[in-house]
């Protein structure tokens, strides 16, 4: 996998821009960094990372509740967080929700749709950058998903534009 210097703010705000379409009436709470924050990775699945959390946290959350999606850098790496006031995931479920096609037993009767595939593509993708994804969960309280990603060398002018 090609990595390389990649902003974060460009890469989240890319992610979540569809949801606004396809979700107008949801309520969307982000904190971003300014301009200017890099880690190093691959922009494209970074962003499909983002898109696959976003979705669940949709998804499985109440349509009257906020999602939230904090972004803070730390030490030169970033923590992303994506939260939600949802359905959550029962504490017997947690490790298995990361497996491809696995979803969580509290999602039968909840019309959410999706095949179980998310969390594992995002849990692959933060592994391909050196790190993996961290679940904290309440059933019928909501979730937590995240993942620390790392550092860039500083961009040079060329990587900027």
């Amino acid at each position: 996998m090609d990595r390389e210097p990649v902003e974060i703010r460009r890469v989240v705000e890319r992610a979540r821009a569809p949801f606004r379409e396809l979700y107008p009436e949801r309520v969307y709470a982000m904190e971003l960094p300014h301009a200017g924050v890099f880690i190093t990775g691959h922009a494209l699945r970074l962003e499909a990372l983002f898109r696959h959390l976003l979705d669940n946290a949709i998804k499985y959350s109440f349509t009257d509740f906020t999602v939230r999606m904090a972004v803070t850098p730390l030490d030169g790496a970033v923590r992303i967080a994506v939260s939600d006031d949802g359905i959550g995931i029962p504490a017997g479920d947690l490790r298995r929700v990361q497996d491809a096609f696995r979803r969580s037993s509290n999602v039968r009767g909840h019309d959410a749709g999706g095949l179980g595939f998310g969390l594992y593509l995002s849990r692959r993708i933060a592994e391909r950058h050196g790190e993996s994804i961290y679940l904290e969960s309440r059933e019928g309280r909501g979730t937590i998903v995240r993942v620390v990603l790392p550092p860039s060398l500083a961009p040079t002018d060329a990587q900027c534009l």
